[in-house]
C-alpha cells in the first residue's frame, strides 16, 4: 500500500529526505544560494527520521505553517 505523505502531514518520504540531504551535502557549493539554512537542515533531519509536520513543529517550537514554509524552501532550492 502506497503511503500518502501529504495526507499524513509530511511533504516528502524519509527515503527522499535522505537523498535530498545527500544532495545538499555533496553537490552544493558552500557559497551557493542553494545552501540550506540551519533551520531547514533541522527540519530535513526530522523529515528523514520520519516525523510528520505537526511533530516537527512541536519539536522545533515553530508553527505548522513555518515548518511547511521551510520544506517549501528546500524544494525551491532543489528547483522542484
Amino acid at each position: 500500500m502506497r503511503r500518502n505523505y501529504i495526507a499524513d502531514g509530511s511533504f516528502m518520504s524519509p527515503s527522499i529526505g535522505v537523498r535530498v540531504m545527500h544532495y545538499f551535502r555533496s553537490k552544493v557549493p558552500p557559497n551557493s544560494d542553494q545552501v540550506l539554512s540551519a533551520r531547514e537542515k533541522q527540519v530535513l533531519e526530522l523529515v528523514i527520521t520520519g516525523f510528520k509536520v505537526n511533530t516537527i513543529s512541536d519539536q522545533l517550537g515553530i508553527t505548522i505553517g513555518i515548518t511547511r514554509k521551510h520544506i517549501n524552501n528546500i524544494y525551491a532550492k532543489l528547483q522542484v
